[in-house]
């Protein structure tokens, strides 16, 4: 099965006891951190075909690749990290409101290859060369961002969600519906540079999961 998000560790065993039951003894689940990793690593044609990233044929050693983002990692948690907060405020804030935790409000996110910035990009199709955002929080493979689109969500009281298509959905009478931002991944990887802490620069463009 292929997720356009990261699965729970509960999730993930419910799904596996439920294909059992339904008689699908071998199942895998390809969550978005694993598909991102494929694209890059093994499917260089899908990549550049669907998503127009263009991968230099000499392909990078897995040591340069570790140490680049692991480089990219400490710069982050270095420049961006605040240094005054207690456990007493992560525990009261910041684990409710993780982007508490950043001694940054707006950045710039800019794609390395596009010199447009800071006109706009009026011929440039999905996401923009470069846009404003805000960090929400930092996962085990990159950064996370504010998208500034929200969407609208049912919840039941399992505590299952899916994503209101239409404001005419007819689900909305039957679950409690709720308002929530859509996060952007940005991997550790993919990130070339910093400026002033303000500007992020990127080789390609971000790629995008739904998150609650």
């Amino acid at each position: 099965m292929f997720t356009a998000c990261d699965v729970s560790k509960t999730h993930h065993e419910f799904f596996i006891e439920e294909a059992k039951k339904n008689g699908i003894i071998k199942t895998k689940i390809w969550t978005a951190s694993i598909i991102e990793s494929e694209l890059y690593s093994n499917f260089h044609d899908l990549l550049f075909t669907y998503f127009g990233i263009n991968i230099p044929n000499e392909k990078q050693s897995n040591t340069t690749k570790v140490k680049h983002s692991l480089r990219m990692k400490k710069k982050i948690e270095k420049d961006f990290i605040r240094k005054d907060i207690d456990i007493t405020y992560i525990t009261k804030h910041i684990l409710y409101e993780p982007r508490l935790r950043f001694n940054v409000g707006e950045i710039i996110i800019r794609n390395i290859d596009n010199d447009i910035y800071p006109e706009n990009d009026k011929d440039d199709v999905g996401i923009s060369s470069w846009f404003k955002s805000e960090i929400y929080d930092l996962y085990h493979n990159g950064i996370e961002i504010y998208l500034f689109y929200p969407n609208e969500i049912l919840l039941n009281n399992e505590g299952h969600w899916d994503l209101i298509e239409n404001d005419t959905d007819e689900r909305k009478n039957r679950y409690k519906s709720l308002r929530v931002n859509r996060v952007g991944r940005i991997p550790y990887l993919i990130l070339s540079n910093m400026i002033f802490k303000a500007i992020i620069i990127i080789r390609y463009h971000i790629c995008i999961a739904n998150s609650t």
